[in-house]
């Protein structure tokens, strides 16, 4: 009885976040005019649901207090996200956005860093050994290639840039915690998103 309990609460914190990041997502203001996956309600609520899935229940319950702490301070995170991923994408354009967009500080930066240190090598190492599970042509590092498109690295980066610290401290625990395990949480992920 008590894990029947523990589980359903884990999913109604699941459903908190991704109903959240979708009413975040869903009036995020782009440039130019409305991207077509922001109309892709079941598209994006699974795929968030599948990310958020490999998370343990203490990182789901942080995270979700950033949601509802933006949302009373009215803020955006997923506008945040794409908007600090533009530091790499479009450069200039951050530079004239970037004093709405609350600032990254030194231990913020580094939190970020030590998680795409191991993230990164997770990403490289389903490359190499498991290619069928990737289904988007994305690059992972910068290149000449690359530079209209959004990168793994940066799209990530961009992504925990709008956590706060404390969140940032659980997921590089834990992180920290699967490497040394020998779990790869981004292999991990992607095995959800098969399951479709």
């Amino acid at each position: 009885m008590k894990n029947n309990s523990i589980s359903k609460k884990r999913d109604e914190t699941l459903k908190k976040i991704v109903i959240n990041e979708w009413n975040f997502f869903t009036n995020v203001n782009n440039i130019g005019k409305r991207a077509f996956c922001q109309d892709n309600s079941f598209t994006f609520i699974y795929s968030r649901l599948c990310y958020w899935s490999i998370y343990n229940d203490i990182i789901l319950t942080s995270y979700l207090s950033d949601l509802i702490c933006a949302k009373k301070d009215n803020r955006n995170l997923l506008t945040e996200k794409y908007a600090y991923m533009m530091q790499y994408s479009e450069p200039e354009y951050f530079n004239k956005i970037k004093k709405f967009l609350p600032n990254i500080s030194k231990c913020k930066n580094t939190l970020v860093n030590s998680i795409m240190l191991i993230y990164m090598y997770w990403e490289e190492d389903v490359r190499k050994n498991e290619p069928k599970l990737l289904d988007n042509n994305r690059d992972l590092y910068d290149s000449s290639q690359s530079a209209a498109n959004t990168t793994i690295e940066n799209y990530f980066k961009g992504e925990l840039y709008s956590y706060s610290e404390t969140t940032l401290n659980l997921i590089l625990k834990y992180y920290l915690s699967a490497y040394q395990k020998g779990v790869n949480l981004v292999e991990k992920n992607l095995k959800f998103l098969m399951e479709k």
